[in-house]
């Protein structure tokens, strides 16, 4: 296709995307590659999907079952947000959100002028998690999450 057609190809999508996310009250965001974008696509399109056939629980139960280990929740806002990063597991998102229990820190730390750039984009890099807390989220999650919450 030319470049003109595929421009409007996209920005067709893109408007299409939004639409989406934003009538099912999912939100909207910035991906940055075609992969992730995809995902994001497959996600929404099954969540919207399943949304009928979906069982209605309440808190109790939510509750019982995060005991029971047969199902992760979000610790707190900061979790919720990053969880939806894609590559962000639940376990991953809580650990972050054990760390900066307000999303007001986070951003304090990433906007802090007087730390380098380099050193904030790592911010997150050595949090752990997994079962005996030996993994890392890494450099390439670490930036990942900065650019997301720094993006214009």
């Amino acid at each position: 296709l030319p470049k003109n057609e595929r421009r409007a190809a996209t920005d067709l999508v893109d408007n299409c995307l939004c639409q989406i996310l934003v009538f099912q009250g999912i939100g909207t965001r910035k991906e940055a590659s075609n992969m992730e974008a995809a995902t994001a696509v497959c996600r929404a399109t099954r969540a919207i999907s399943e949304e009928p056939y979906r069982k209605q629980e309440n808190a109790a139960e939510r509750h019982r079952e995060s005991k029971a280990g047969s199902r992760l929740y979000t610790v707190n806002q900061v979790a919720n947000m990053v969880a939806q990063i894609p590559s962000v597991s639940e376990d991953k998102a809580n650990q972050v959100g054990k760390l900066y229990p307000n999303m007001r820190l986070l951003m304090a730390r990433y906007r802090d002028e007087s730390v380098p750039l380099k050193e904030r984009r790592l911010l997150l890099q050595d949090v752990t998690f997994g079962a005996q807390g030996k993994r890392r989220l890494g450099p390439k999650l670490s930036e990942k999450i900065f650019d997301v919450f720094n993006s214009k």
